[in-house]
């Protein structure tokens, strides 16, 4: 024994330390708490709930005589703090001080707890817990979420979940509470249209009740008027308030503007959390018959728009395609082609506007130039128009904008000094090729340099500066500057190729005519990232950005 023993001091001094921290350790008891808000959830029947809760784990005892508190806390309101990392290195911890062998010792594996979380739901009702075991450090505290789905067919009332966190046989449990509302549905019905035989130009109103089942207060709703064989785009629309458990009869009106069969639609924006979004929606057929007196109509229409034009010319579109069809049907080619230009101009127009609000858009971040590119697009519009108010205000905004030059991209210490790096490296070689070229004629026995006997016995001078013929020299070719492309480059390049490839796939033909201004605007918003990034894109990436911008240009000229 006394042979092994001083064999094997090391491991008889950790025997020892393992020892005295057991009988450390296992003075200590530990309680463990549930923390949460106490707060019900509310839902709809179909719907989901969260819980956060925190486990909290607190020692309760020490090996010395201090006794455990004999009434716990029911609550935790501020956890404790986690141990300090300081104080355990692993499983087991100890460090020798000096000669005499002191030892400090941790043995902190017995301090992990295993705590198994459970919860208990009434039938019907699904449970997801984010962990269902949590190995707790001694004085700890984990988080853990519990998401409850309530049944699709729950009736309304407030149920129970019971939640529960075992820890070394001892159960601590809690009531999560989750109260089911009263579903609701709000629903549009009764659509009808007058006159009974509307004919082209002429004035029809839709009517129709939207209706809020349901004991639940909810935001204005909106109802518009759609007919897809004419326009992609909502041709009226309204908006209306509904009290609980009432109906609500509204009317928008829309002047005919082709002649023919088509389905008039009223749609009603969802509610968040209504029980059905199939009865948003009616439908119904209506024929729209040609003008009794075309030319007459046409004439008042035409002069209606005109009033329109200077004031809303958005709004004053919609006249001219009335007075344009009515032109047609009285064969009036002059009167329908005044019409079109018109409506092109006021499509023109509303280009301008967007251009000079991105333009402001630019202005305000600092981009001058950008937004003096923009500006000045909008103004050869606006001179088209002939809105000589509209060209002063921007000349204006053109002269205040104080045009600051770009700041130099951050550059690496090669990219700030790379002209005087070449310089030096060219001096270099320089010198390398003087002092190998001496090298070599006192190799030869020639300790001149620069000056070679002739054949007479006379000095001739060389050919060039290192003794050979002159077109013989080293030729350094011109160091071309490679742009430099940093980290931030490739991600903001890898970000527009990214947002390339969403806006190719999203702005369809429908969705450009849905929305046209804001197709301009990701387009010209898409141009602008093109050009601040072009000068550090590799040849291949900037042709297929150039492909893609391209398709796009091309989708919103012919929606145009």
């Amino acid at each position: 024994m006394v042979k092994l023993m001083r064999r094997y001091p090391i491991g008889l001094a950790l025997a020892l330390i393992v020892l005295l921290s057991a009988v450390q350790v296992a003075g200590v008891t530990y309680e463990h708490y549930i923390v949460w808000d106490e707060q019900e959830r509310v839902v709809y029947a179909g719907n989901s709930a969260e819980f956060n809760l925190t486990i909290v784990t607190t020692a309760q005892g020490t090996p010395t005589s201090t006794p455990s508190p004999t009434n716990p806390p029911t609550t935790w309101p501020t956890p404790p703090p986690p141990p300090d990392d300081s104080a355990s290195l692993g499983p087991l911890s100890y460090s020798m001080n000096g000669a005499a062998g002191a030892v400090q010792s941790s043995f902190s594996l017995a301090d992990i707890k295993n705590v198994y979380l459970s919860a208990t739901a009434p039938q019907g009702w699904d449970v997801e817990l984010s962990a269902d075991t949590l190995y707790m450090n001694g004085e700890d505290s984990e988080e853990v979420l519990v998401e409850v789905t309530s049944p699709s067919d729950a009736e309304p009332g407030v149920y129970s979940i019971l939640f529960t966190a075992k820890m070394e046989g001892v159960d601590k449990t809690v009531e999560l509470l989750v109260r089911v509302l009263d579903p609701f549905d709000v629903f549009i019905s009764n659509i009808s249209y007058s006159p009974a035989e509307p004919q082209l130009g002429q004035e029809i109103t839709f009517t129709a009740d939207v209706t809020l089942d349901g004991n639940v207060l909810i935001p204005t709703k909106t109802v518009a008027l759609y007919i897809n064989d004419i326009s992609q785009s909502k041709l009226a629309s309204v908006e209306v308030d509904i009290d609980p458990n009432s109906t609500e009869t509204i009317s928008l009106t829309w002047t005919a503007s082709q002649i023919g069969d088509f389905t008039a639609r009223l749609y009603l924006n969802p509610t968040s959390n209504e029980s059905d979004l199939t009865n948003n929606e009616i439908s119904t057929t209506i024929s729209i018959l040609p003008a009794e007196d075309p030319c007459t109509l046409a004439d008042d229409t035409y002069a209606l728009a005109l009033g329109m034009y200077d004031e809303d010319c958005q709004s004053a579109m919609s006249t001219l395609a009335v007075a344009k069809a009515l032109y047609e049907q009285c064969g009036d080619t002059n009167g329908a082609t005044l019409c079109q230009e018109l409506i092109d101009k006021c499509e023109d127009y509303t280009l301008a506007e967007e251009l000079e609000s991105q333009g402001d858009v630019l202005a305000a971040n600092g981009d001058c130039e950008g937004a003096i590119a923009k500006w000045e697009a909008a103004i050869a519009i606006y001179e088209d128009y002939g809105d000589q108010d509209r060209i002063d205000s921007l000349n204006t905004k053109i002269d205040n904008c104080e045009l600051e030059p770009e700041p130099e991209p951050q550059k690496g210490f090669f990219g700030k000094y790379w002209k005087w790096i070449v310089l030096l490296l060219v001096a270099l070689l320089l010198l390398l090729i003087l002092l190998y070229s001496r090298r070599k004629k006192e190799d030869e026995g020639d300790t001149t340099f620069g000056i070679y006997p002739s054949e007479g016995g006379a000095k001739k001078e060389p050919d060039s500066l290192f003794g050979g013929p002159l077109e013989e020299e080293l030729e350094i070719p011109p160091v071309i500057p490679i742009p430099l492309v940093t980290r931030k480059d490739e991600d903001e390049i890898s970000k527009f190729m990214a947002d390339m490839e969403k806006y190719s796939e999203i702005l369809t033909m429908e969705m450009i005519k849905q929305d046209l201004k804001g197709a301009i605007a990701r387009y010209s918003s898409l141009i602008d990232r093109r050009n601040s990034l072009v000068e550090k894109m590799d040849d291949a990436t900037r042709r297929r950005a150039d492909k893609m911008i391209k398709a796009l240009e091309d989708r919103i000229f012919e929606a145009l």
